[in-house]
């Protein structure tokens, strides 16, 4: 620090220190020539230092002058700060918070905004600590500034949404609620925060999976219909995009509970699951928090009352498939309705797929259901960021192998039902990374194609 003796005791030597000059006075803490340093006015050859003073455990301010301390005036008893994490936001870089682990004396956490960590406005951030009554804010906040400098400090980075995402260097990496107690609820955003991810996979979780999915046909087109929202993200790398929607009618073999835990991904009790009855501006947050997952939406109207939803229904059909869907989050629709059928007759454009439930019985409980379908997501996610530029070629490969496809049969690409592609996909990649035997593609098709006879898909 004495680099600055010079620019610091304006009355002293020029240049470098002579030899036998001594020991310069320390200079003076807050009125160095750096930017991020705050500066005290103060007489010539006079400084001002912060002190603890380890006996009564108090937060002192000298005057020195000379090199000699004349005045000590207390500040703040019992405060300390063990830990500083800068958190940095991930699509900018920038800083946009700074945590603070203190005590004063029990632990707290204090979260300071970047606007007034730049412009050095704590006190509001830090209650109980014990202030002595001659300590203005004014120094409370640069007592804080000097114990953040000399303090160790992390570096995080906060995610604003769940789901896939390309970072700068390359990496891929699935966002969701962070485990690191570091991270308090209230910096994270709602997508953030309702998306839990099991931190280890249940060992029987295949197996598990098969039974729960692999005992009807519809069933293993709901499980495909969930691994294809989880791969979502390469679809959209490759241009492909869900142009469908899916309408669901429950039955007593298969409630609407038992299909909620099966396709629901997120914490629905924190975040509940809407109803298509709700405003628009509800229906748009909730689609914007969903990312590569199942968008599900319940519906309890009665067949008649099909002008209550219709509003909600356009909404759903306009968006999806549009290629900057992106930027109203990343999901393929569900509707649970007990009028599944009659629903999906109001829509005025788009593919809904709208299937009833009434020949299939599953005899699982919503517990073990929700403990699988969490368990599976895991494991795909896992696979995914193990072998991430595997499964990029892989499916764009596949993509490929569905336009070569669509141009021997004279169809563009745009014409080829997208939910087929989507379904297909997901049973190649179930095979090809976990060696799970679903169904053929050959047999998606027919299944769709006898849906289609029987009126079920409707377009």
């Amino acid at each position: 620090m004495f680099n600055n003796f010079d620019s610091m005791n304006r009355g002293g030597w020029p240049g470098t220190i002579p030899p036998g000059a001594g020991t310069p006075p320390m200079p003076p803490l807050f009125s160095e020539s750096r930017r991020d340093c705050p500066t005290f006015p103060a007489e010539t050859e006079t400084y001002q230092s912060f002190i603890l003073d380890s006996v009564c455990n108090t937060w002192c301010l000298d005057d020195v002058t000379n090199g000699r301390s004349k005045k000590r005036k207390s500040l703040a008893r019992d405060f300390q700060i063990h830990m500083v994490v800068n958190v940095y936001d991930a699509d900018t870089g920038q800083l946009r918070y700074i945590l603070m682990q203190y005590s004063s004396p029990e632990p707290r956490l204090a979260i300071i905004p970047i606007y007034d960590h730049l412009n050095r406005r704590y006190r509001r951030y830090f209650p109980g600590i014990c202030v002595f009554p001659n300590c203005p804010n004014r120094l409370l906040n640069e007592l804080i500034w000097y114990m953040i400098r000399n303090t160790p400090a992390t570096t995080l980075t906060l995610f604003q949404r769940h789901g896939f995402m390309l970072l700068a260097n390359g990496q891929l990496v699935f966002a969701s609620k962070p485990v690191d107690p570091l991270f308090p609820d209230q910096i994270l955003s709602d997508s953030l925060r309702i998306r839990v991810l099991t931190q280890l996979p249940d060992p029987t979780v295949i197996q598990d999976w098969i039974d729960l999915f692999g005992t009807h046909s519809k069933l293993i087109l709901l499980g495909l219909l969930l691994v294809a929202s989880l791969l979502l993200f390469f679809f959209a790398q490759v241009g492909l995009y869900p142009d469908f929607q899916v309408v669901i009618r429950p039955s007593d073999g298969l409630t609407a509970e038992q299909l909620t835990a099966m396709l629901c991904l997120f914490d629905e009790q924190s975040f509940p699951i809407p109803n298509l009855e709700q405003t628009e501006k509800t229906i748009r947050e909730y689609l914007n928090c969903l990312w590569d997952e199942i968008a599900l939406f319940h519906d309890s109207t009665f067949a008649d009352e099909s002008r209550k939803i219709e509003g909600t229904l356009r909404l759903l059909a306009k968006q999806s498939g549009a290629d900057d869907c992106n930027s109203v989050g990343r999901n393929i629709v569900v509707v649970v309705s007990k009028y599944a059928s009659y629903t999906a007759r109001c829509l005025p454009d788009g593919v809904f797929l709208a299937l009833d439930f009434d020949d299939v019985q599953l005899d699982a409980d919503c517990k073990f259901i929700r403990r699988t379908v969490k368990s599976m997501e895991s494991l795909i996610i896992s696979t995914i960021q193990s072998r991430t530029d595997e499964v990029m070629k892989f499916m764009g490969e596949m993509v490929e192998s569905f336009r070569t496809a669509d141009s021997e049969t004279n169809q563009s690409a745009g014409e080829c039902d997208t939910a087929v592609k989507m379904l297909c996909a997901a049973a190649r990649f179930l095979k090809r990374f976990l060696d799970i035997d679903t169904i053929q593609s050959e047999d998606i098709i027919q299944l769709l194609t006898d849906i289609s006879r029987q009126s079920d898909l409707i377009q």
